[in-house]
């Protein structure tokens, strides 16, 4: 319950930012990081840090305009 109550409070902050920043043409983008190896995920994670970055940097620099979105750290829809 209290997983589904985070995701919407993001889905709902960013269709506000989203609509607020419109008339400026800027959009609004949430990425969810995934689970990565550091100290708090873990040894068992799935995702190594560098490559999140590197993921997360390449749906900023390619990913579409449309607005709002929410998406995983590889630019897939995340599950909302």
């Amino acid at each position: 319950m209290m997983r589904a109550l985070v995701a919407d409070d993001d889905r709902i902050a960013t269709t506000i930012l989203s609509r607020a920043l419109a008339p400026s043409g800027i959009g609004a983008l949430a990425i969810h990081p995934g689970w990565m190896r550091t100290q708090m995920g873990g040894p068992d994670a799935t995702l190594d840090p560098a490559d999140c970055a590197r993921g997360i940097y390449q749906v900023i620099v390619t990913g579409d305009a449309s607005t709002p979105r929410f998406v995983q750290h590889d630019g897939q829809p995340f599950p909302w």
